[in-house]
């Protein structure tokens, strides 16, 4: 395997048979597998010595709750047309379980809160069944004999449990109470290929991803979690500290002028593109920034948006200031426009139009809000 590349497979065992897990994942409706298996995964991590590892049905469906955070809040990913989650946590909001702040948090964080209110959770009942139907999906590819029977539930759980030695399942189901019991061979396994398991996951929920999400930028940095701090704007800062040493810039939202010191405002969300790359970023005031967030401007504006950076790259060709060739790949790249595009201002304004107009509508269909400005 090359370096940093995912595992194309899941290491081969003599103690367990690792074919019915990697055949659990050759297909998928919705992102519950993932998130079971996820859970598993990291719940092991968190706990690796224990003489029997087990995990009780309301801490699954917490964690698995707590691993979509991300991905089904705050990237308003389609996690599949059988998943639940986002309605989910509408409820939460509803009941008072989240506050304004609460896409800021991690999901370690979001899972603490959902710790928290354990008791009030188990009396939701779609809270409840969020992993009822992956518990038993996710392992009765070791009972092949029960293939074709239809709400085969209950008998791949008294199949896991009567033949656990036996054939050594992932984990054995333990009904009503939806406890899971890993293998002991199981745990050994993950004890030395854990890192590996977790690789091969995140590669298989990436194609998932894909599959549900053809043209959301960036999903390879919105698998599981918060990504890290952003990276610092300094380039971009400088880009536009030389323009304002000799021009002024009005406001594409409020029309009056911009001051120093000013916010860099991302036209579309960083949450929804992932990136600080200049065609996509514009000085605004502080206040202005806060107040749109992570919603979604008015289409009308990517003029005015275009107009700015014509201006803007006007000055630079002057100017030439730090990064200038940087700057310019990253406008060619993003707007796929060429030098000639990016010095004619109706033409600069068709490449902001056919680049952000569709990614707008689509972050809409996604879920994203659209920003009202406060009067």
């Amino acid at each position: 395997m090359n370096a940093g590349l995912p595992p194309a497979q899941l290491p081969a065992s003599e103690e367990v048979q690792v074919g019915p897990l990697a055949e659990a994942f050759k297909s998928y409706t919705s992102s519950y597998k993932f998130l079971l298996l996820r859970t598993i995964l990291q719940e092991f991590k968190r706990a690796p010595n224990q003489q029997e590892f087990a995990i009780d049905g309301g801490t699954l469906c917490r964690a698995m709750l707590a691993h979509s955070w991300f991905p089904s809040r705050h990237y308003r990913l389609d996690l599949g047309q059988e998943d639940r989650t986002a309605d989910i946590f509408k409820l939460l909001d509803r009941e008072g379980f989240l506050n304004d702040g609460a896409t800021r948090l991690t999901a370690l964080k979001m899972r603490g809160i959902l710790d928290l209110h354990a008791a009030r959770l188990e009396r939701m009942p779609r809270v409840r069944r969020l992993a009822q139907y992956p518990l038993f999906v996710l392992i009765r590819r070791w009972f092949p004999e029960l293939n074709g029977i239809k709400e085969a539930r209950n008998q791949v759980a008294e199949h896991s449990v009567r033949l656990f030695d036996e054939r050594r399942p992932l984990y054995r189901l333990e009904l009503p109470a939806e406890r899971i019991v890993l293998h002991p061979q199981w745990c050994d396994y993950l004890h030395q290929n854990l890192t590996i398991v977790e690789g091969w996951l995140d590669s298989k929920w990436l194609r998932f991803l894909e599959s549900r999400n053809p043209n959301v930028p960036t999903l390879s940095s919105k698998l599981w979690d918060r990504p890290g701090p952003r990276p610092a704007m300094f380039r971009q800062r400088e880009f536009w500290n030389a323009f304002f040493g000799s021009e002024q810039l009005d406001c594409i939202y409020s029309g009056e002028s911009v001051d120093t010191p000013y916010a860099l405002d991302h036209f579309l969300p960083w949450s929804w593109v992932g990136h600080n790359q200049l065609w996509n970023l514009i000085p605004v005031a502080k206040s202005l920034n806060s107040d749109k967030g992570d919603r979604l401007p008015p289409a009308k504006l990517i003029g005015k948006l275009a107009d700015a950076h014509h201006q803007a790259l006007t000055i630079a060709r002057e100017i030439k200031p730090v990064g200038w060739k940087k700057t310019l790949d990253e406008y060619r790249l993003g707007l796929r426009a060429n030098d000639e595009v990016l010095q004619d201002k109706e033409k600069l304004r068709n490449a902001y139009a056919g680049t952000i107009g569709p990614m707008l509508k689509l972050a809409q269909r996604q879920g994203f809000s659209d920003w009202k400005r406060k009067a």
